[in-house]
């Protein structure tokens, strides 16, 4: 079977998120699938399907080592055959034999991944920022990974409560870490929807990513967003308008943050003057901003991560210190609350 080289290898790259290069957690996870005109990759995590329907063979081989091979062949012009033993590719002077791997059920496994016809419209970009917003590195809690239902995606860390309010509703499902992981390497999903236990997404050139979703009994939704809710409405001890300028100060101080535990630390000091600074063994940094202030009768500096205020965003618009301790957690010192038209973090300062 005649094939372009080049169109061969833009299908193999998108199923390159599917297979696995290290330690294989899943017998065949590190393998590319033909079958019935789809290539397919998968583990333990995430499976992913690319019609490529003129190159109709059945056959499962190595994955990096058979999308290495096809990439270091010198001419566009390829053929493609199956034998019983091997994957044979050619061209003029080439001849390459790639082992077959064993077949056993894996063709079957496959069936379940086909979708229904039953797919919900949603806008990539918007769902790229979703994960972005909501993604909490390193929580190791039981609520880790990303919880979608309707309108909402919300994650928690129980030290950290993000929100992000969708442009559509979705179908209510639960995304592990690992899992946003893989998605967020993508921003071009079109279509979402739940079928048979898989979580299926749709890019705008048909691939679709099928990922098992976490039990949604485990995670307290209507408490979070009870919370969330309740922090939105507080009156806050006070309110700060972040400016670009804020947001470039944080970035030049995080040049000098030092690591505490996970964190990233930059400390800002409030009052008739907004300071930012930090300080590591090599040196140390502070910048008053120019047009911000906060009238307390007292200045006030508090350290957080960096990584909490997304600063290389430019992403929330409002900060504000909330007068009382959400009911999730009681042993952190000042909890504060960061706001756009359409995100809400409640987090803490680390001291």
């Amino acid at each position: 079977m005649k094939i372009k080289k080049s169109e061969l290898l833009k299908s193999l790259t998108k199923v390159l998120p599917g297979i696995e290069t290290g330690k294989v957690s899943v017998e065949g996870a590190d393998s590319i699938v033909f079958h019935k005109g789809h290539i397919y990759s998968y583990n333990s995590e995430i499976s992913v399907d690319v019609d490529y329907g003129d190159l109709n063979i059945e056959a499962i081989v190595k994955g990096q080592e058979f999308y290495n091979c096809i990439g270091k062949l010198p001419n566009e012009d390829i053929d493609i055959e199956v034998t019983e033993t091997a994957l044979e590719i050619t061209d003029d002077k080439i001849k390459v034999q790639i082992k077959l791997l064993k077949q056993d059920d894996t063709f079957e496994k496959f069936k379940t991944l086909v979708p229904s016809d039953e797919w919900v419209d949603i806008d990539g970009d918007d769902f790229a920022k979703a994960l972005k917003t909501c993604r909490i590195a390193g929580n190791v809690t039981n609520f880790a990974g990303i919880y979608f239902f309707k309108d909402s995606a919300i994650s928690t860390n129980r030290c950290i409560i993000n929100k992000y309010v969708l442009k559509n509703e979705y179908p209510t499902f639960w995304l592990s870490d690992k899992v946003v992981n893989e998605l967020s390497k993508w921003n071009s999903f079109s279509k979402v929807q739940v079928n048979k236990g898989w979580i299926q997404f749709m890019t705008n050139d048909g691939t679709i990513f099928s990922a098992r979703g976490l039990n949604l009994d485990n995670f307290p939704y209507e408490t979070i967003a009870g919370i969330v809710s309740t922090q939105a409405a507080q009156k806050p001890t006070f309110t700060l308008e972040l400016t670009p300028q804020f947001y470039d100060a944080l970035n030049r101080a995080s040049e000098f943050s030092h690591s505490y535990e996970e964190y990233l630390v930059v400390d800002v000091e409030f009052g008739k003057e907004v300071k930012v600074e930090s300080a590591r063994d090599s040196g140390k940094y502070e910048e008053i901003v120019s047009g911000l202030s906060v009238d307390i009768p007292n200045p006030k500096k508090m350290a957080f991560d960096f990584k909490d205020f997304i600063a290389s965003e430019k992403f929330f618009k409002t900060f504000k210190i909330l007068a009382e301790s959400p009911d999730f957690s009681t042993d952190v010192p000042v909890h504060c609350l960061l706001e756009n038209d359409c995100a809400i973090k409640i987090f803490s300062s680390i001291k």
